[in-house]
C-alpha cells in the first residue's frame, strides 16, 4: 500500500471509527443523564475501535514511513490505530467547530 492511499483509508478510518463511537455509544451518553459524567470512556472506545480497524485492514503508517517493526509487526498496525484513535477525536471536534449540526448537540 502506498502513501496515497494509506492516507485516503486512514481518512475513511477516522471517519468510522468516529461514527462508530458515536452512533452505538455517543448517543447513549448524550441521553442518559446518569451517563454524562463518564463521556470521557468514549475517548478510549474510539482508541480501542481505531485499532481494531487498523489491524484488520493491516494500515501500518510506520512502516510506509520507513520505520517498520520487524519483531513486532502488529506493533505498527497498533499505533497507527491508536493514531486514528485519537484523530477521529480531532476531525470531529474540527467538523463539529465548523459545520455546526444545530441537532441540539
Amino acid at each position: 500500500m502506498n502513501a496515497g492511499t494509506l492516507l485516503v483509508f486512514m481518512f475513511l478510518a477516522f471517519m468510522a471509527t468516529e461514527g462508530t463511537v458515536e452512533y452505538f455509544l455517543g448517543v447513549l451518553f448524550d441521553k442518559i443523564k446518569l451517563l454524562s459524567p463518564y463521556k470521557w470512556v468514549l475517548m478510549y472506545f474510539s482508541a480501542i475501535v481505531g485499532v481494531f480497524l487498523a489491524l484488520q485492514f493491516q494500515m501500518d503508517l510506520f512502516k510506509i514511513i520507513g520505520l517498520e517493526a520487524v519483531d513486532y509487526p502488529w506493533l505498527g498496525a497498533g499505533l497507527t490505530g491508536l493514531l486514528l484513535g485519537r484523530g477521529a477525536n480531532f476531525i470531529n471536534d474540527v467538523w463539529q467547530r465548523f459545520f455546526p449540526s444545530g441537532n441540539g448537540r
